[in-house]
């Protein structure tokens, strides 16, 4: 009824009669113990939500809830590094080489890592030896295996300050007696990122069209928005970006909300490492090859599947039916699978499920296997995917028909889903998005809509693209970003470089990195010898009888390096295009590999935009490389990976394989890997472990 109320007044668009949906994993009849209650808002709401949450209920009825920040292996190393004086460059590239985000291999990873100030090839230490002694690590090192997850603080979950009254945090505001009490409800406001997105792109449509789409009344059969997620084509779409959504995409070819539905379900780690359950998935679900389930008490519970546990809900109906155990009883052991140090707990509950299974019929050998299905890695509930295939699917159509404001706020949004900000570049460029720099006179704070302005009084401004904002420019930051713009406002266009630095007071730093961005469009006065001002009072410029010298424009190279060091992307184009003409002839480019034969060995080079680590350190890796014409996933078996794990950690790498076409979808298995040398600041890869 709950879920039948929140679709009739709006809340959700996810019918529960359509779908046969229930509540019983939340709310079962013996459940004994407070249900816990998430609901999503656009991240633009948090610090109202806060305050409206806490003057609503009262300080002694709301409170939020703390949360304990351990250290990452990359967080040692800047931390410590710094308590021992370490040169911050060195740091930032220790940090980069990194895979592992296991504390106890960080001894071997500190040991084997190439620091370039130290010459080529040099190593901080040398590789410690399986059953060396302890002292052969570098000292310093030797601290992190204290613990797994070292402590770093404790916070409260939204942050530093968000949530303070009367100078308190709000996770301290109940009295000692209710913190004392056996149960709290807890309802978690979440503020995923991607409804805040889709928010701000009807917003920019809206004021740049004049009309307002309704999201809850598109098509939700368009043939064009599945054709762009069938294609691979889904990157920044909210849950279906992933390289294996990619793939997945490519291979499930969805139709409808169902089918996107069962899609999103499928990547979650508590389905991939089911063996081959999501291979099986798809070929019962799109070819239709028949299974057998290992006893008729599974199939209430299977059958929605297709044989396979997608779902959180199945889990408990396929311990009910086959143990005979109560809802409640049977959501305690699903999530007994997801507590720490739980082999006692998993024990008990094993014996507990092969009695019940015995004694309703079920043979030993099949119980054993049923119970072997059920794992604590996290999957979806059923309703949870339903719910974000309708959100998936209003991005990707988002993207399918508004490919500015999509793009424009996706980059607005970042940190945000799977990839560095330059990946967003050369996407939008596919989707005829170009990206345009930062520039003083056209930016706002954040990024926006470039829009030519209408020819006709009434007609729709034509957008040509994303204008970067000022805001994202290294040494520049939203407050000094706000100022410039401000200023603009106030007294008009800046003319010059050196006029800027006058009207705003900006150090030479921050004025460089305009430049670098090229804010300027290449005006070199900037006026850096001019005192800024101070106290109100304007500097002005030396005017001398001599004019100021001219000077050679940088190179495209040149400007190359400068944005990727202070925007962390190149606008106007992709490193390859300078790498390239240093490489081989046989060296291919990353579109190549979709039209070379299946088996085919390939050389293809590129920037390695994802690394992903789904089976942990000794397990396969897949590294997605992008060059000026695309991308490609590769597969590094963990033979491989294990020798070449060095030329892994760089950021530019050649990548020697065999092409291997499977079900629509397209790979290297990587065979031998090299790392191509650039004295060249790129934006770290997205690293999943």
């Amino acid at each position: 009824m709950a879920l039948l109320v929140g679709y009739l007044i709006g809340i959700s668009h996810v019918d529960p009669l359509k779908w046969n949906l229930t509540l019983e994993r939340f709310l079962p009849e013996d459940m004994t113990s407070l249900p816990d209650i998430d609901l999503d808002f656009p991240r633009g709401l948090r610090e109202q939500l806060i305050r409206r949450v806490h003057e609503y209920f009262g300080r002694d009825h709301a409170v939020l809830a703390g949360a304990i920040s351990t250290y990452s292996v990359k967080g040692i190393i800047q931390d410590l590094g710094k308590a021992l004086g370490l040169p911050p460059g060195d740091l930032r590239a220790l940090s980069k080489q990194l895979h592992s985000h296991d504390a106890r291999d960080l001894a071997y990873q500190v040991a084997t890592a190439r620091l370039p100030r130290q010459g080529r090839g040099a190593r901080l230490a040398r590789p410690r030896r399986a059953g060396a002694a302890a002292d052969e690590r570098p000292a310093w090192t030797r601290p992190a295996r204290r613990r797994d997850d070292p402590l770093r603080h404790a916070d409260p979950r939204t942050g530093p300050g968000a949530g303070r009254r009367d100078g308190r945090p709000l996770h301290h505001g109940l009295e000692q007696g209710q913190r004392r009490r056996r149960q709290l409800r807890q309802d978690r406001s979440l503020v995923p990122a991607g409804p805040d997105q889709l928010e701000e792109a009807l917003d920019l449509i809206e004021r740049r069209t004049g009309q307002r789409p309704d999201l809850s009344r598109i098509d939700p059969e368009d043939d064009g928005v599945y054709d762009l997620i069938n294609a691979g084509q889904s990157k920044g779409v909210f849950l279906l970006q992933s390289p294996a959504q990619l793939k997945m995409g490519q291979r499930l070819k969805s139709r409808n909300l169902l089918d996107l539905a069962y899609q999103v379900a499928l990547i979650r780690p508590g389905v991939g490492t089911q063996g081959s359950a999501v291979s099986q998935f798809v070929e019962r679900y799109r070819h239709g090859t028949e299974w057998e389930y290992d006893h008729p008490l599974e199939q209430r519970a299977l059958e929605r599947g297709y044989g396979i546990i997608l779902w959180q809900e199945q889990v408990v109906q396929l311990i009910m039916d086959v143990a005979g155990m109560s809802a409640a009883e049977a959501d305690e052991v699903r999530r007994a699978f997801a507590r720490q140090n739980n082999e006692h707990l998993i024990a008990m509950h094993r014996q507990r499920f092969l009695e019940g299974a015995q004694a309703n019929g079920v043979p030993l050998d099949a119980a054993e296997h049923i119970f072997a299905k059920i794992n604590g890695h996290y999957m979806f509930p059923e309703s949870h995917s339903h719910a974000f295939a309708i959100t998936a699917y209003q991005a990707a159509w988002l993207k399918c028909y508004y490919p500015i404001e999509f793009f424009t706020t996706l980059f607005n949004k970042q940190p945000m889903g799977f990839y560095p900000v330059e990946m967003l570049n050369e996407d939008a460029r596919k989707f005829g998005v170009p990206f345009l720099n930062p520039c003083v006179n056209r930016s706002d704070v954040r990024a926006q809509p470039a829009c030519s302005p209408s020819p006709l009084q009434g007609e729709v401004p034509k957008a040509e693209g994303v204008r970067l904002g000022l805001g994202m420019i290294k040494d520049i930051g939203p407050e000094s970003a706000r100022l410039i713009v401000e200023e603009r406002e106030r007294h008009g266009l800046y003319g010059d470089a050196g006029e800027l630095t006058r009207r705003t007071g900006l150090k030479p730093q921050a004025v460089r990195s305009l430049i670098e961005a090229g804010a300027f469009d290449a005006l070199w006065d900037a006026g850096l010898s001019i005192p800024s001002a101070r106290n109100g009072q304007r500097a002005f410029p030396v005017i001398g009888p001599e004019p100021p010298p001219r000077f050679d424009d940088l190179s495209d190279y040149d400007k190359m390096v400068g944005e990727y060091q202070v925007l962390d992307i190149y606008p106007r184009g992709h490193v390859m295009e300078f790498i390239r003409p240093t490489l081989d002839r046989e060296v291919r480019t990353t579109a190549d590999t979709y039209h070379a034969e299946d088996g085919e060995r390939i050389r293809v080079a590129g920037w390695v935009i994802a690394r992903q680590h789904p089976r942990g350190k000794d397990g396969t890796v897949f590294v997605t490389i992008e060059d000026e014409t695309g991308d490609v996933q590769a597969i590094v078996w963990s033979h491989v990976f294990a020798k070449h794990r060095n030329a892994l950690r760089n950021q530019l790498i050649e990548i020697y394989g065999r092409i291997d076409r499977w079900d629509g979808t397209t790979n290297i298995v990587a065979e031998r890997i090299h790392a191509i040398g650039a004295d060249i600041h790129m934006p770290n890869a997205h690293d999943w472990h």
